[in-house]
């Protein structure tokens, strides 16, 4: 039996807060530890959720912060905030994202499957998926993804990824 490669997009772990208990991300987690599923990711996308998470943290810090000091009074929250910095907050972050790509084994897809950047400018000034909708210049990242995603399935003789994405031109491409 073929296990389904399971291909994340960041949308989805910004959507499921990431590695919150019980979320889908850590069920998927689970299913690719258990063997049941292959996930795979790209190393853009790899960057970008990393990059996500680090600011959606050091948000929610600064917000604690400089805007519920009251909070920090309580015995039990002040000792945290006394010894933790953002420094510490983002090397946490690191071991968390680590933690999630071992435990579920990802491979990432590296920029050696992204070698065609003339398709991809082709595609961009004929307004072609992902360049459909909203910003274009934003959907460059999404690009160079979907071209890795194909060239690693025709390199290793796949025929399909499944893509988890709430982006519509990412999940309307067809390769």
């Amino acid at each position: 039996m073929n296990k389904d490669i399971v291909f994340v997009d960041t949308n989805i772990y910004i959507a499921e807060k990431y590695f919150a208990p019980n979320n889908r991300i850590l069920a998927l987690r689970n299913l690719a530890g258990s063997g049941i599923i292959n996930v795979v990711s790209t190393i853009i996308t790899d960057k970008e959720v990393l990059k996500h998470f680090k600011d959606d943290v050091t948000a929610a810090w600064n917000d604690v912060t400089n805007n519920h000091r009251s909070l920090i009074c309580f015995d039990t929250v002040r000792p945290f905030f006394k010894k933790s910095t953002k420094k510490d907050l983002l090397k946490m972050c690191d071991a968390i994202f680590n933690d999630f790509q071992q435990k579920a084994q990802v491979y990432s897809i590296g920029f050696k499957y992204c070698s065609d950047e003339e398709t991809i400018f082709q595609k961009y000034f004929k307004g072609e998926k992902p360049f459909n909708e909203g910003k274009k210049k934003h959907e460059f990242p999404d690009a160079f993804v979907l071209q890795m995603l194909e060239q690693y399935c025709q390199r290793n003789g796949l025929k399909n990824i499944v893509v988890l994405s709430a982006d519509k031109d990412m999940t309307s491409y067809e390769s």
